[in-house]
């Protein structure tokens, strides 16, 4: 049997906008809304419904919104104590970015271009033929890399 809709009266807004405020400001651990969202039991969607049709939930969104940035910002460039040699961050720099660029707008200049030589390698000595081996292994850590990065997008931004 299908659920009746919830209806958000200002009084059901209200709510969420304290359970909100109280989520970001409580604690300097929490960094996404989608935690809050689930731990309401509302999804994503209806938050950005929320946004559009309600002012006051608009600011109180913005609000956390700058919050999370600030945190997600913090917390990749802060290390963490560690022993040994390791460096670990709060956050991790990549999964940071991911999130500021889908959410906040973010923009890192970085360009990636593949390019096709026209004419290949010269393999006329052992030498060229060593250093096209580096070069192609080189060239498959980077794609490799790429590769790991576009598999965790989709498991990060939830409704970004």
């Amino acid at each position: 049997m299908p659920t009746k809709p919830t209806i958000y009266t200002p009084q059901r807004i209200a709510q969420l906008r304290n359970s909100m405020e109280k989520y970001f400001f409580g604690s300097a651990d929490t960094l996404f809304f989608e935690s809050w969202a689930v731990s309401e039991g509302i999804h994503m969607r209806q938050v950005r419904r929320l946004v559009e049709a309600d002012e006051g939930f608009a600011e109180t969104f913005e609000r956390c919104g700058a919050i999370q940035a600030s945190r997600l910002l913090e917390g990749s460039t802060r290390p963490m104590p560690t022993t040994g040699n390791h460096v670990r961050y709060a956050v991790n720099p990549r999964t940071a970015i991911l999130v500021l660029q889908a959410k906040h707008s973010y923009n890192q200049r970085s360009e990636v271009t593949i390019s096709e030589a026209p004419d290949g390698p010269r393999l006329d000595s052992p030498e060229a033929c060593d250093e096209a081996i580096r070069q192609a292994q080189e060239r498959k850590q980077q794609l490799a890399e790429m590769l790991e990065q576009a598999r965790t997008i989709g498991s990060i931004i939830v409704g970004g």
